[in-house]
Formats: C-alpha cells, structure tokens, sequence
C-alpha cells in the first residue's frame, strides 16, 4: 500500500494524528485480543456479541487513551467494534442532535 492510500484507509491525516496520540498514551486494547473489540470473522449470536462488547468495555474503563481513542471514533465513524468504550451504535448516537 502506498502511502496516500495508507493515510486515506486510516481516516485521513487528522485520524492518524490521532492515533499517535492514543498509541502514546499506553492504550489498554493494545494489551489483549484485537477480536474482542472487533468481534470474530464467523457468526457470532446477540448473547456472545453482548459478552464481548462488555468485556472489550470492560477494558476501556480506566484508559489512559480513552478520550483519544473517542476522538479518533467520532472521526472515522466506524460501523462496527468497540472505541473509547462505546460500540458503534452508542457512537453514531452521539453525533444525533439533542432535541431540547
């Protein structure tokens, strides 16, 4: 992959700003399995998929990374895994406007 299509796959260059800042604040999800954020390749049931986005929550509690990492999660808008503690559910709900 060439560079500029490194720098676009990760979110643009703010995105990889970003990244840097978690990855020098000594996240805790670079401690354990990327798939318990990610989730498995294969099938996964509603009752597994809540036991690991709990676990991967779980995780994030406590980071010292935690407020980059949802910076860099309402950059890139990811459509699946867990950041900064919340799913990408919880993330795109965070960028719905509040009604008074």
């Amino acid at each position: 992959m060439t560079a500029p299509e490194t720098t676009a796959h990760l979110g643009g260059r703010s995105a990889i700003r970003l990244l840097a800042t978690i990855d020098d604040a000594g996240s805790s999800c670079g401690q354990v399995d990327p798939d318990l954020f990610v989730g498995p390749d294969g099938f996964e049931s509603p009752r597994q998929l809540k036991l690991r986005e709990n676990a991967a929550k779980s995780v994030c509690r406590g980071c010292p990374a935690i407020v980059a990492c949802l910076a860099y999660a309402l950059e890139i808008r990811p459509m699946h895994g867990v950041w900064a503690g919340l799913n990408a559910s919880e993330l795109r709900a965070l960028d719905r406007p509040v009604v008074a």
